[in-house]
């Protein structure tokens, strides 16, 4: 769950947020589970590799991480921290 960070000094706290995944193709903006490549088997993959996105998935569901889109995908931290682009 991604948490709302108030820049204020003055009683500043944590609020959880719930994020649901949309996407608005017209504006290229939106939310998606997984990054599109740890989704989609890629032409010609060997079952080692398969099993290595396979994984990399699971792991990436598990940390509760989500992709962001605006324009570019941002690699977002299940508490709303930008990780990489």
């Amino acid at each position: 769950m991604a948490r709302l960070r108030s820049s204020s000094s003055a009683r500043a706290e944590d609020h959880p947020i719930r994020v649901v995944r949309f996407f608005d193709e017209h504006s290229y903006v939106g939310i998606e589970d997984v990054p599109q490549h740890l989704d989609d088997p890629h032409d010609n993959e060997t079952t080692e590799e398969a099993a290595e996105r396979i994984s990399g998935r699971n792991q990436w569901v598990e940390s509760g991480r989500f992709v962001f889109w605006w324009a570019t995908d941002y690699y977002m931290s299940k508490h709303g921290d930008v990780e990489s682009t």
